[in-house]
């Protein structure tokens, strides 16, 4: 999404749709084998991936789910790359995603989170993503899209993290960031308190 597009009335709009519209169900799979994260044609996607306008939450997430349905509709909203749940699992490293899907708690997660990065194969793809995007030197918003977040049920609202005016070297960085706060206390705390069973999920992120 880029920064200059994406005004309060836009995001406003695409909060309020996905409340309404979208129930977005607590959904894990495995890491992905080597041969699907070298293939698997899922893990970013743009309006014109035929996975945008089934806008299905599972795959991007709450937020970009509701704004793929308003984007292919014809209705104004801005373009967007997603790295999605399945793309997420493939950026992180096998061992420590069989590490995270073990954690008990906050702590735990912090610790195995703090090794992670973007796999080179999908943050080459997403720059190039970006490039398509957006002019050289455009900045841009990257947000948070948990499967259970903006849902029917389940706003989530403050819980991820988001990060505005970055340029496109940082991105990257930013979208491992956001797949960080998924673990937060807070967001285990959230999850008690709304009676959510299972532990957070890597989500998606709308850039």
């Amino acid at each position: 999404m880029r920064l200059l597009q994406c005004g309060l009335v836009t995001l406003r709009v695409c909060y309020n749709v996905s409340m309404t519209t979208i129930t977005t169900p607590s959904h894990q799979l495995p890491h992905p084998s080597n041969a699907t994260i070298s293939s698997n044609a899922e893990n970013l996607v743009t309006p014109e991936h035929p996975a945008a306008e089934k806008g299905d939450a599972r795959l991007l997430g709450g937020k970009a789910a509701a704004l793929a349905r308003l984007y292919a509709a014809g209705l104004p909203a801005p373009s967007y790359v997603v790295v999605t749940t399945v793309g997420a699992r493939a950026a992180i490293d096998g061992a420590l995603w069989q590490q995270l899907v073990a954690v008990k708690d906050a702590a735990e997660a912090a610790a195995i989170l703090a090794q992670a990065s973007m796999s080179p194969q999908i943050g080459m793809a997403l720059e190039a993503a970006l490039m398509n995007l957006a002019p050289a030197g455009s900045r841009f918003a990257v947000r948070s899209s948990a499967v259970d977040e903006d849902g029917s049920g389940n706003s989530f609202a403050g819980q991820l993290a988001s990060f505005l005016n970055v340029p496109t070297a940082e991105v990257a960085a930013r979208v491992v960031d956001v797949w960080r706060s998924a673990y937060r206390p807070s967001v285990y705390a959230y999850r008690r308190e709304r009676g959510l069973a299972g532990p957070p999920q890597l989500p998606a992120v709308l850039i």
